[in-house]
């Protein structure tokens, strides 16, 4: 049984001199794919961050895998998007089949309609989980004209994101700009549950476990000041939230920490519940996000120094901690409380216009920390 306490701060801020709703999400879609594709997902985007952060090329763990001996050095695509279905049990199964050959994938479900579906890329609206195909050649022999990778996502815009092996040479993320670019998408008929690392991806659908790969949680901060792009959504926000700081110079939002970090929690204007170690909840909203296009960057935040991920980067007043060797948060100077790992984090709403009260001509932001823990 979780038992919660709940601890109500009032933050005293400027007056919001603005009070319009306006539209600031940039969401993508993660929508599971059956009941099970996002466990594919998840596979290879652990795999994906331990490439990253080895730097690692070439596929033999995979070809190693799928030719039960000594790798063969053949191209690796459908060998890497088999394995991680063979992660998720799905190859026993029978819903992903075990091939190094990408044609072999579209005759697989071709003749297996109960294992899955073939779907043109011009008229299917993909959805994660599902594998994204290039035919160059309609040669059965010419596998190397053809590749084959993982739907992570699909934008708004229709944007398609993908984990691809042998992309490079190694296993890497892109993006497409419409459906319409690949030749087809295979949907996969994946069962209600499936085995797997269990992590939700979509804040909306429950809590993210954050895997820090042997690192230790830091937090790193930036000057809200720093947002200066008028037509982004982090400036919108900022305009119709209004700037405002706590009394220790934290950024503040309707009671809530102002933050960036990556997508993988949200997009802008999020509310997002970040759950440490010993069961305190820092309540956030997202005001900017972290740059994938970073060297650092891991899907659950940027790697710092020679041991740190930071999950959680702070927006605050850059007036009063620039330049001022102001400590970041978590060490002993500053909240050392919360100087833990990050276990999960929650989406539990969205910011859609200035919700505030005013006392004494001021405007108070209240904000609850809660602290649970499990008996």
């Amino acid at each position: 049984m979780r038992i919660v306490k709940a601890i109500l701060i009032f933050a005293l801020c400027v007056p919001m001199l603005i009070s319009v709703a306006v539209p600031v999400m940039l969401g993508v879609s993660t929508t599971m794919a059956g009941g099970s594709g996002q466990a594919i997902v998840e596979v290879a985007l652990r795999e994906y961050d331990e490439y990253v952060a080895a730097d690692i090329t070439g596929g033999d763990k995979y070809r190693s895998w799928i030719t039960g001996g000594t790798a063969d050095g053949a191209p690796w695509c459908a060998t890497f998007t088999s394995w991680c279905g063979n992660e998720c049990n799905l190859v026993e199964s029978g819903i992903v089949p075990k091939s190094g050959a990408v044609l072999e994938y579209l005759s697989y479900y071709r003749d297996n309609p109960d294992k899955g579906a073939v779907h043109d890329g011009d008229s299917y609206s993909p959805v994660p989980g599902d594998f994204i195909v290039w035919q160059r050649s309609q040669d059965p022999d010419a596998i190397i004209e053809s590749h084959i990778g993982i739907v992570e996502k699909v934008g708004d815009d229709g944007r398609v994101f993908t984990i691809e092996g042998n992309s490079g040479n190694t296993i890497s993320k892109n993006s497409y700009a419409s459906a319409d670019k690949a030749s087809f998408f295979i949907h996969p008929n994946y069962p209600s549950t499936a085995s797997g690392t269990g992590r939700v991806e979509d804040p909306s659908s429950g809590e993210i476990a954050i895997d820090y790969g042997g690192r230790s949680n830091c937090y790193t901060y930036m000057g809200w000041q720093m947002i200066t792009a008028p037509d982004s959504a982090q400036y919108k926000l900022r305009e119709a939230a209004g700037m405002n700081f706590d009394d220790e110079g934290f950024g503040i939002i309707a009671g809530r920490y102002v933050i960036a970090c990556t997508t993988t929690f949200g997009d802008v204007g999020d509310y997002i519940d970040f759950y440490l170690a010993d069961g305190t909840v820092l309540p956030c909203v997202i005001g900017d996000i972290k740059s994938e296009g970073d060297a650092n960057w891991t899907r659950f935040g940027h790697a710092t120094g020679s041991n740190g991920l930071s999950v959680v980067e702070f927006v605050v007043d850059k007036q009063s901690w620039y330049g001022s060797g102001h400590a970041n948060p978590g060490t002993a100077s500053c909240h050392p409380e919360w100087a833990q790992q990050i276990v999960s984090a929650t989406r539990v709403g969205s910011f859609d216009g200035a919700e505030t009260q005013t006392i004494g001509g001021l405007t108070s932001c209240a904000s609850t920390i809660v602290h649970a823990r499990l008996t």
